[in-house]
């Protein structure tokens, strides 16, 4: 009987639950069954309260027993709270942590520390996205992170892997992450192996502080305090910039082929939709056509006749173990060619803005001659006519051409043709952080050779004459170098004997490799070039009007 009971209640509750919806299926015509229900459903409500009041009376009781023990006068003695806290330190894993051991994805937005590839570190990370592991293509990005990590993980000491979070090898989730101190092209694919919460880097930290140095091998001594990775963003405000790294946070194509490089891409490029799919794109490198598929590229090389970039050579010179060659393609005429130029341009350059209607640019191709052909290495685009006096829109080495002077080639080659325009000319803000780099070196070094060989004074307005660099460029390289100083009521420039002996030292080194490619500055004699407008009217960069600067 007490079982026919227990059946019988859990009827009660179950018919409660959707009590409302019976009495609306009941008919309402027959007042017998009406009042069943309503007495039914009395029924029902003086039994519920049973069910539900036993966790009540637990917590009551559970009040009572602190209650009595405050009228008893039992107090928690301080050194137990200090215990509890000790306790909770020495936990390896909290709750927060141990919900993510094992089969949880870790939200997105997380901010954790993460082992970074490039210095075995742990720094400051954050979470962009996750993916589940099995359902991951064997060619990912991803999958290929996931497959490096457990190859690492077999050829660490026992030292080293003391000091990886106690993670199964089989959590299913893979996930990508930015390192705020760091560019976003160092964005990654990592697993839970290499991600730690700071409650399990709190687990043996205080194993390591005992020796510093021993810690600082480990993990990066700041990687508690963001440093965000600050560039000049140029045009963007905070919530255009906000907006355009929301949308651009994960890069869309992981890899490109062109020719017998594979690149792995650094940031997001707005390709067609239909090419999405494809996490490695295959490029023509005469043509710039690209395919998400290697049998369609190689269907197009059986046809495609081009041999250079579709334009007019201007420059061509035999190097160290190379010979280069230079292209000017106007973007009103080859749509097609540039808009794919700037598609690969975006995949390495971040806060550049994708221009799709080329025709207002010239292209400056730079390309390294074989038997075969002109094969692409980088470029430079320029505006026809800029109200900024920019004579670089957009400049690009690409990763596997870096390293050789390819870039310091590009710069002067931009320097040159501004000679031949008769004007000054800068590049356009925002620069890369590489960018930035290497125009600093070039403008350091030209002033340099002009300085070190001058006897005479020479002021600001003269070496931009000289060079074609503007004045405000001008002045920052000669402060970042320390040579203005103030004197006499006045400013001068100073160069010490150190600064050039330093200058000499690198460039002995440079050219002391004769086994590799080295490209030189541009030579302004092999230039074949005319200006794209000849009638335009003088601005405030011309050489003819530029005024010297404001002290």
């Amino acid at each position: 009987m007490p079982a026919v009971r227990r059946v019988a209640s859990w009827c009660a509750t179950r018919s409660l639950a959707i009590g409302s919806a019976s009495i609306r299926r009941s008919d309402p015509c027959n007042n017998n069954n009406n009042n069943n229900s309503s007495s039914s459903s009395k029924r029902r409500k003086r039994k519920m309260p049973r069910s539900m009041k036993a966790p009540t009376k637990r917590t009551k009781t559970k009040n009572k027993k602190t209650k009595d023990s405050k009228r008893k006068g039992t107090k928690k003695k301080a050194g137990d709270k200090n215990k509890n806290a000790a306790d909770k330190r020495k936990e390896p894993y909290n709750s927060k942590a141990a919900d993510y051991k094992f089969d949880k994805m870790i939200p997105v937005g997380t901010k954790m520390l993460a082992r970074w590839r490039g210095d075995g570190k742990y720094h400051s990370c954050k979470i962009l996205e996750g993916k589940e592991i099995a359902k991951l293509p064997d060619n990912s990005a991803a999958k290929k992170a996931v497959v490096a990590v457990q190859e690492k993980l077999k050829t660490m000491s026992p030292e080293e892997l003391e000091l990886v979070p106690e993670v199964k090898e089989e959590h299913p989730y893979v996930y990508y992450i930015h390192y705020p101190a760091f560019n976003r092209r160092m964005d990654e694919w990592t697993t839970r192996q290499w991600l730690m919460f700071d409650e399990e880097l709190k687990a043996w930290e205080d194993t390591l502080n005992t020796n510093r140095s021993v810690k600082s091998d480990v993990v990066d001594l700041r990687a508690r305090h963001v440093h965000t990775h600050h560039e000049d963003h140029g045009d963007f405000d905070e919530e255009s910039l906000k907006a355009h790294e929301e949308v651009t946070k994960v890069k869309n194509i992981e890899s490109i082929v062109l020719g017998r490089y594979e690149m792995e891409t650094w940031y997001f490029s707005p390709f067609p939709a239909e090419y999405l799919k494809h996490k490695k794109l295959h490029f023509c490198e005469f043509c710039l056509s690209f395919f998400g598929l290697e049998s369609e590229l190689d269907r197009h090389l059986l046809k495609c006749q081009i041999r250079h970039p579709p334009g007019n050579e201007i420059y061509r010179s035999h190097e160290q173990n190379i010979t280069i060659s230079m292209f000017e393609v106007d973007g009103a005429k080859e749509m097609t060619y540039c808009q794919n130029l700037c598609y690969i341009a975006k995949l390495f350059l971040d806060h550049k803005t994708l221009h799709y209607d080329t025709v207002p640019f010239m292209f400056y191709i730079l390309c390294e001659v074989s038997d075969v052909g002109c094969h692409l290495v980088g470029y430079f685009s320029k505006e026809k006519m800029s109200e900024e006096g920019y004579n670089v829109a957009c400049i690009l080495t690409l990763p596997c051409h870096q390293r050789k002077g390819y870039g310091k080639f590009l710069i002067s080659f931009s320097y040159e043709l501004s000679k031949i325009e008769g004007k000054v000319g800068s590049p356009e803000k925002p620069l890369s952080d590489l960018g930035a780099v290497s125009y600093k070196s070039y403008w350091k070094k030209v002033l340099l050779d002009i300085l070190r060989d001058r006897k005479k004074p020479l002021s600001v307005h003269d070496l931009s004459r000289m060079t074609s660099i503007m004045h405000d460029d001008i002045i920052a390289t000669l402060r970042d170098m320390g040579v203005i100083k103030y004197a006499k009521g006045e400013h001068v420039i100073s160069v010490p004997k150190s600064l050039i002996d330093a200058s000499n030292k690198k460039r002995k080194r440079i050219t002391a490799d004769r086994t590799s490619i080295r490209v030189e500055p541009a030579d302004p004699a092999k230039i074949r070039w005319n200006p794209f407008l000849v009638d335009q009217k003088k601005t405030k960069y011309h050489f003819t009007e530029l005024r010297p600067p404001d002290d």
